[in-house]
């Protein structure tokens, strides 16, 4: 089965070179925004036929990482990665034709970076990639795990893939001088952070200690053994780098010295797919972290309750979990998948557009369902009573920790 991939739909106009898209979603905060402006006309010049995908966790939509080709683009150059031949590819953005392509040694399921004349790519084969951008040609690879670590194989989605596959989609600093990327799966095997010198390759700092973490909030409130599992595309935060983790709730690491910061590992909120608004992670289309403290927004009754929170499962005070419990985030159109400009979060669902903003109350915001803030057609759920910690409907909590002035764009 094949589907088509538009790679090029915009009609050049003023300048003959478009702005450079580097990373996925176009930036390290993954905004998906760009300052390019669109020909109010639009003409498709080429298209090329691309195998559909292979994923690695098809039957779970929040490991749904690779589920596209996802470009990065560079002058007049655009790159693909395949996680199902493991190549990496250039294509010219004028033409379609295909100017080199570097094959890995086994599937590459992130969006690659591009960067000062270089292409980085992680690979299933353990390494992180360095190319040049003119010729394919390798300059420079790390292998993903420590030294002292044999280069052990296993099968994974009929391939053979290291123990240590770089799935923590690569990132690079504001000014181009630090990558970063994560390798490995199972904390049981060992997973890996890197920070990484973007010309020489040379290591600046790895976190290896992030594969046991005791006494780490779990699902339904349990303090239990828990472990990071770097899996799709990492992105930056101020002096934080946010390590997207499978199906828990992304990571904070310092990224001067790659420390951990305070995990707690999540309850059904948890996407491999995480954007950056400011001082808020949208994880997935069902979490919001708050960066400065690594909690989920909605854990604002847990923070409210101070020493009286549960400890572990408590079925009475379900609404007071660390890692909350009830759902907390009703806003349509906003997540992972927004465009993200200037505080305000732009999207689409069920053929609607919409904007959200962000109301600073303080040092903190709130963000609130759609029908909380009279978006049409969401009356459903009663309107919040505006109590500190909590409303309840049906049996769920409609506590918004925060709250957006929303409306249709």
């Amino acid at each position: 089965m094949k589907i088509r991939a538009l790679l090029l739909l915009f009609l050049l106009s003023a300048s003959l070179v478009a702005e450079d898209w580097p990373m996925w979603r176009g930036d390290a905060q993954r905004s998906g925004t760009t300052t390019e402006s669109l020909s109010s006309e639009l003409h498709l010049q080429w298209s090329r036929e691309l195998p559909r995908p292979r994923m690695a966790w098809e039957n779970e939509d929040r490991l749904h990482f690779d589920a596209a080709y996802h470009p990065v683009v560079s002058g007049k150059t655009i790159v693909i990665a395949s996680p199902n031949d493991g190549s990496v590819a250039a294509f010219d953005s004028e033409t379609g034709s295909e100017k080199w392509r570097f094959f890995t040694n086994g599937p590459v399921r992130v969006a690659p970076v591009a960067a000062g004349g270089k292409i980085y790519a992680g690979s299933d084969d353990g390494y992180l990639y360095c190319l040049d951008e003119k010729s394919g040609g390798e300059l420079w690879k790390i292998r993903a795990a420590p030294k002292d670590r044999p280069e052990y194989h296993h099968l994974g989605n009929a391939r053979l893939v290291s123990f240590w596959p770089v799935r923590g989609g690569p990132v690079i600093s504001e000014d181009g001088k630090t990558l970063y990327f994560g390798s490995g799966i199972w904390p049981s095997m060992g997973v890996f952070v890197f920070a990484a010198n973007a010309e020489t390759g040379e290591l600046i700092w790895t976190n290896s200690n992030s594969h046991y973490l005791p006494d780490t909030r779990i699902d339904h409130n349990y303090l239990h053994e828990s472990g990071i599992s770097p899996q799709g595309h990492m992105s930056l935060a101020g002096d934080k780098l946010i390590v997207a983790n499978g199906r828990s709730m992304p990571a904070r690491l310092n990224r001067k010295t790659g420390e951990l910061m305070h995990f707690v590992q999540g309850y059904r909120n948890g996407d491999s797919r995480v954007s950056i608004i400011g001082d808020l992670a949208l994880v997935g289309e069902r979490g919001v972290m708050d960066l400065k403290t690594g909690l989920e927004v909605g854990a604002a009754p847990y923070l409210e309750a101070g020493d009286n929170a549960p400890k572990g499962w408590d079925g009475k005070k379900k609404e007071e979990f660390e890692g909350p419990y009830y759902q907390y985030k009703f806003q349509k159109g906003c997540g992972y998948r927004s465009v993200l400009h200037d505080g305000i979060a732009y999207g689409a669902e069920n053929g609607a557009l919409r904007k959200s903003g962000r109301r600073k109350c303080g040092e903190t915001c709130e963000v609130g369902s759609a029908a909380a803030v009279g978006i049409p057609g969401t009356d459903r759920r009663k309107k919040s009573s505006g109590h500190p910690k909590r409303d309840f409907e049906g049996g769920r909590s409609a506590h918004h920790a925060f709250r957006q002035n929303a409306d249709r764009a």
